[in-house]
């Protein structure tokens, strides 16, 4: 029941994120699963930008300071890095949205000689209850559940779409 319910749950998810256009030309969904005491845990990529100029990434970071439940910077020579967790609860499934915001001096992509390079990318960790897992593929409440999850990540995303 278990295996049967994760691929369902996969599946529906993606088709549904599919439809949304999370991912630009290029760029395939990258899912893992982890199994984690009473529950399973999917990771999903959501996003890889390139800003094309400081003022747009700037004005993402400031977007996204407002609307994150939690904020992280680090400094390196090679980069600066803001991680920003922002979490969505929805009927016992717990989903974090992880926005990494990257200034990149140099990086094996990027040459320093080429200036900064300002980056984005997302992730969605969701967190899978067994009690939701018990509930089965044919439960309508899971089939519900699914579907506004994936639109509690799209706001989530869209909203911090909205600066770039």
């Amino acid at each position: 029941m278990s295996r049967e319910f994760l691929a369902f749950f996969e599946k529906l998810l993606l088709k549904e994120m599919k439809k949304r256009m999370y991912w630009s030309d290029g760029e395939a969904p990258f899912v893992e699963w982890c199994s984690l005491l009473e529950k399973k845990s999917l990771r999903i990529n959501l996003s890889k930008v390139i800003f094309g100029t400081e003022g747009k990434f700037k004005l993402h970071l400031d977007v996204l300071k407002k609307i994150s439940d939690k904020e992280t910077y680090y400094e390196a020579e090679d980069c600066e890095r803001f991680l920003f967790d922002v979490y969505i609860p929805h009927d016992g499934v717990e989903t974090i949205v992880k926005i990494y915001l990257s200034k990149v001096n140099f990086s094996m992509e990027h040459k320093k000689s080429d200036g900064y390079l300002f980056r984005l990318d997302a992730y969605a960790f969701i967190d899978i209850p067994d009690k939701v897992i018990n509930e089965g593929v044919n439960s309508e409440k899971t089939l519900t559940t699914i579907k506004r999850l994936e639109e509690n990540i799209w706001n989530t995303y869209r909203e911090n779409k909205l600066a770039i």
